[in-house]
């Protein structure tokens, strides 16, 4: 007959299962711990990443969307702006009234792009859509100026453009366009990888480079260099661009010894020889088969 265990060992075996039930208790609650901590420790990556996803943004739709909703109205603005400030230039007497009724025009347009507010995922439209508020705000403030400042028919151009208002409204009106070409870059990237994500614009651009670049590229850099120059015309980048390639073709700016980007626009400004739709008028030899957005300027007729 075998010995029944002797209360000694009965108690050691207790302590043992007791002391291995502990030890595993302790280990799970520290793996716990050590897992909250590390959570709490790189949580922040969860919430800023160093490379925001941006996967839903600049579509096409965003891009349309902000065409008829930022862009036109201002471009609508701007064409009327040129027309009737040159205008005033050659008729003094009206001045008064034109400028009080281009006031006007800015806070109806301005009230306009207010409206809508959804860019949130594309900054650079958020961006551009703040400038277009900034820049039509300050015009209202720049033609209330003109309508009481004393000048004649020869100095009313010269006065506008020595108005701080005046010059710092063209400012955020051109880097609003600049932004706005920049998000069309961001869209092609996504159809095209020929297309770059964004264009770092060189000190001097050789017409040589320029020709290779794909029309949206093109865009972009007449763009940044009619920022640069405060180049505010009724033409947009791409009647620009379509014209220079058009001199290109034609042997012109071999003519006028024009090397770079930069004074070939500087010389078509000083001619005036640029106008609006020149890209329709082109567009059949000069970007036809190019990638775009359904965006009407591009296909208005």
């Amino acid at each position: 007959m075998k010995n029944r265990p002797s209360r000694f060992e009965l108690y050691f075996s207790l302590l043992f299962i007791l002391a291995l039930i502990v030890t595993a208790a302790a280990f799970l609650s520290g793996v716990q711990v050590g897992a909250n901590r590390m959570e709490e420790k790189y949580n922040y990556l969860k919430l800023s990443s160093a490379t925001p996803d941006f996967t839903d943004s600049y579509q096409q739709q965003d891009v349309v969307t902000f065409y008829h909703t930022v862009f036109l109205p201002y471009r609508e603005f701007k064409s009327e702006w040129l027309a009737q400030t040159e205008t005033a230039g050659i008729f003094a007497k009206e001045k008064s009234g034109i400028f009080k009724s281009l006031s006007k025009l800015a806070d109806q347009k301005y009230n306009e792009v207010l409206q809508i507010s959804m860019y949130d995922s594309s900054p650079l439209l958020q961006q551009s859509q703040n400038n277009t508020l900034k820049s039509l705000r300050l015009f209202s403030k720049a033609a209330q100026h003109a309508a009481v400042t004393e000048s004649n028919s020869k100095t009313i151009l010269d006065s506008l453009e020595e108005d701080a208002y005046y010059q710092n409204a063209v400012k955020y009106g051109l880097l609003a366009q600049k932004q706005y070409y920049s998000s069309m870059l961001k869209w092609g990237t996504k159809v095209s990888p020929s297309i770059p994500n964004q264009y770092i614009m060189p000190s001097t651009l050789k017409l040589t480079e320029w020709e290779s670049y794909p029309l949206m590229v093109k865009n972009e850099a007449v763009a940044s260099i009619m920022l640069s120059s405060a180049f505010f015309s009724a033409a947009d980048p791409q009647d620009v661009t379509a014209f220079i390639d058009s001199w290109i073709a034609a042997g012109k700016t071999k003519t006028y010894k024009l090397n770079s980007l930069q004074e070939t626009i500087n010389f078509l400004r000083k001619k005036n020889a640029v106008h609006p739709k020149d890209f329709i008028k082109l567009k059949a030899q000069y970007g036809g088969n190019e990638l775009l957005p359904q965006l009407p300027f591009f296909f208005e007729s």
